[in-house]
């Protein structure tokens, strides 16, 4: 990470981790915002320091109209965390497979973490996980609650994984 912080030290004059926060929490939580990714508007410059402060703009100004929508659309961010959405499928096999190949592909995760999900519950009655493993499960979903439920770039079968951890 020292790298990115001194590269951004260079581009944006403070060691910043992020040069995408503002966006991300504008695709989460904007007016807009419907608990998945959607590609957020360009604005009009290219500068990474004006861009963030764009998106943080449009982020207040949506949030002092509407301050609860965030927390309105929590439900839906966890929705879309456990259920696979065809945005990841549709960029990572892009030129690669059909659309309806897609589609079948993200019915078949989708079906796969109910039955994990199924399985968990079933797991944790009977022996409780150990702590780490739910420390690290809470974590993605809280991140995904703050940004938004379905990260277009991660593969969509992280719930699977991580209740797979579980098992």
């Amino acid at each position: 990470m020292v790298p990115w912080a001194i590269r951004n030290l260079y581009t944006m004059g403070k060691p910043s981790l992020s040069t995408n926060l503002w966006v991300n929490l504008w695709i989460g939580n904007s007016a807009g915002a419907k608990g998945g990714y959607f590609p957020p508007p360009p604005p009009n410059t290219q500068d990474e320091v004006e861009r963030e402060r764009w998106f943080r703009h449009k982020l207040t100004k949506d949030l002092r109209k509407n301050p609860f929508h965030p927390i309105l659309i929590l439900p839906l961010k966890a929705f879309y965390f456990w259920v696979p959405t065809i945005t990841p499928i549709s960029w990572g096999l892009r030129g690669i497979v059909s659309r309806k190949t897609k589609i079948v592909i993200a019915i078949i995760l989708t079906l796969l973490n109910i039955l994990l999900l199924f399985f968990v519950a079933k797991s944790i009655i009977n022996k409780p996980p150990p702590k780490e493993l739910l420390l690290i499960t809470t974590y993605f979903w809280l991140v995904s609650m703050l940004f938004f439920g379905a990260d277009r770039f991660r593969f969509p079968i992280l719930p699977f994984l991580l209740i797979l951890a579980f098992l």
